[in-house]
């Protein structure tokens, strides 16, 4: 989640409270446990900041127009930021989570290997570099070697260990010559990398059958740390590998294939994004394919909240593993976010009843001003309200934290009324609170009949994957069977072929936009994995019955079907933009009985065929 930082938090202490960068409760906590920890920042720009900074030996990494991009500690960062020394900085202090054969067929790529079908030539993704920024990888799986069994790991990033990388100032990298001398200490501690850099770039020598879509591609393996501050690192991570593809004179393709489903306005705007959308559009032969998300089954956690002149409302239930709080965030267009709100309390079911409520405030008034508010039933407090507003990234933000709550026997209502929209992302499972979605009848709550219920559209993956330069990948279930390294079948029919999975994220994003571009195979596919989980027993039901592919699913395992035909793509057109990819890729995707006949929120505008991409 990014945070727009120049905002209050009020402690858990009614009679102290004190500035801090956000009334996040998840960046309060880490604020007080790792102060000295080095994270990323996204910093506006201006000349003194620019002196301060270097004054202060930062590690300045690069810039794009509006920020500058930044390694410091976090304590300092945010002491700085009150002392009005940095005057805004974004930083995200949610972790990131993992988005993760019979695909070439039903892809038509085996055509494209062959060089029919139309083509007068094969493609394979030579001389295409596809970075792939995930958690784990096996250089010594043969999939990852050539045929004289050296590595196609040109270069491994490894961003948990160390400080030996200097230009980003922190990592451990090798390169290929460390790996094929065996002098490389990486140790993967996931199969998730494998299987992902394995369906878009695998060779296939292991058993000569399960090639990946573009298998004679070079590989930049990224090994990415998704603790607090991940976006940041993604970042670092194409900079690092279209600089290094720069540096060969290759087009290059970066697969994403992590991401959180809480943070920013979803729309692609925030400063991580713009500077990949960037580094894309500044140069031809740059590609970026990423997850749509996992989050399908979430259930409905995306409130688009409409403003009407009667009063309407919705309810949060407090959250008691953060002490007893409610927190939330709303975006909006400038345009739309000129509306009144209120904050009041409920006593839940069965019993019901208002109990109070904060005066209502313009949204717009006291902007970049921390404000209190207090609850009040007669001469009892029932909580205290604090609230931000701002303009960030060219949308309306307002943060709402409520603590201390005086009894946990209380829904809280946000209320709105006049004209205009919002859009509100949170659930427990999400984030930090339940929007509450079991009602009384209108007999027993009259005003229920103007309540706003949360949807189960906009729940993509946050930040990169709501870029309209991005392509962004659903995912479909691959195949329903298969044998396994004990011989035995392993049956999935409950699951139908090409049929998207319940828990592929669907858009669009806050603006509108179609996402995701595309639908990919994903679920009940196979790829590589770690030599010692192919060895493992308590694995076999996984393994397919030669030994060398384990099972895998979700967005993460779609996405690099769609990498590897971008490095088929720029295989053949090296000097194609972003743009002729993402246009070419969608007129050669195809409809049926699930997509339907036209584009939507799950699949997109269908799926791809990778022989028409190519002719």
């Amino acid at each position: 989640m990014v945070l727009k930082f120049k905002l209050f938090i009020v402690l858990l202490f009614f009679s102290s409270f004190g500035y801090s960068q956000s009334l996040s409760p998840i960046y309060q906590k880490l604020v007080d446990s790792i102060p000295d920890q080095v994270f990323g920042f996204a910093i506006l720009k201006s000349d003194s900041t620019k002196r301060f900074l270097l004054k202060n030996n930062c590690k300045l990494k690069y810039e794009s127009d509006t920020h500058f991009f930044v390694n410091a500690p976090l304590k300092w960062m945010d002491s700085q930021s009150k002392l009005g020394k940095i005057p805004h900085f974004n930083f995200d202090p949610m972790s990131a989570s993992l988005l993760g054969d019979t695909v070439r067929e039903s892809r038509f790529v085996n055509p494209v290997h062959a060089g029919i079908g139309g083509l007068d030539k094969s493609f394979t993704g030579q001389n295409v570099i596809i970075g792939f920024i995930d958690v784990g990888i096996d250089y010594n799986h043969p999939d990852f070697k050539d045929l004289n069994g050296d590595t196609r790991i040109l270069r491994l990033w490894d961003q948990t260990i160390g400080t030996s990388f200097t230009y980003y100032g922190y990592g451990k990298l090798w390169d290929s010559t460390s790996i094929n001398n065996g002098s490389c200490t990486y140790v993967p501690s996931s199969d998730h990398g494998s299987t992902v850099a394995g369906i878009g770039a695998g060779s296939g020598l292991a058993n000569g059958t399960n090639k990946g879509i573009a298998p004679d591609a070079n590989i930049v393996f990224i090994n990415l740390s998704l603790t607090t501050g991940y976006q940041s690192r993604i970042v670092d991570a194409c900079d690092y590998i279209f600089k290094f593809a720069d540096s060969l004179g290759l087009p290059a393709v970066v697969n994403i294939g992590v991401g959180s489903p809480y943070g920013g306005g979803h729309d692609g705007n925030d400063p991580y994004t713009a500077y990949v959308e960037n580094l894309i559009s500044s140069k031809e032969g740059r590609v970026v394919c990423a997850s749509a998300g996992n989050y399908g089954d979430y259930g409905n956690y995306h409130l688009r909240g409409e403003v009407t002149l009667d009063t309407t409302f919705t309810w949060f239930k407090p959250n008691p593993s953060y002490g007893n709080i409610v927190y939330f965030e709303i975006y909006s267009d400038t345009s739309e976010s000129h509306f009144d709100f209120a904050i009041g309390a409920d006593k839940p079911a069965p019993s019901y009843g208002f109990r109070g409520r904060t005066e209502f405030m313009n949204t717009h008034s006291q902007m970049n001003t921390p404000t209190i508010d207090t609850i009040w039933n007669g001469v009892n407090r029932i909580a205290v309200v604090n609230t931000y507003r701002e303009i960030v990234d060219s949308a309306f933000h307002m943060e709402v934290y409520i603590s201390p709550i005086d009894s946990v026997s209380y829904n809280f209502r946000f209320m709105t009324k006049g004209v205009g929209s919002y859009d509100l992302w949170n659930s427990r499972q999400v984030y930090t609170n339940d929007i509450i979605q079991t009602l009384p009848s209108s007999s027993v709550v009259p005003e229920i009949i103007n309540y706003q219920l949360p949807d189960s559209i906009d729940i993509l993956a946050a930040y990169f994957m709501n870029s309209e330069k991005i392509v962004t990948v659903g995912n479909f279930n691959n195949r329903q069977s298969y044998i396994d390294f004990n011989g035995g079948i392993q049956d999935f029919s409950a699951f139908p072929t090409g049929k998207i999975n319940p828990t592929s994220s669907r858009g669009p994003n806050r603006l509108n936009y179609l996402k995701p571009d595309v639908s990919a195979n994903g679920n009940l596919s196979f790829a590589a994995a770690s030599l010692s989980t192919l060895s493992n027993p308590a694995n076999y039901t996984k393994i397919l019955k030669e030994g060398w592919h384990i099972r895998n699913g979700g967005t993460s395992m779609a996405a690099p079907v769609v990498s590897g035909m971008a490095a088929l793509y720029l295989e053949k057109c090296p000097t194609s933009r972003y743009c002729d990819f993402k246009r070419d890729l969608i007129d050669a995707s195809e409809k049926d009985q699930y997509t339907g006949p036209t584009a939507n929120y799950s699949y997109g505008y269908g799926k791809p065929n990778a022989l028409k991409l190519l002719l």
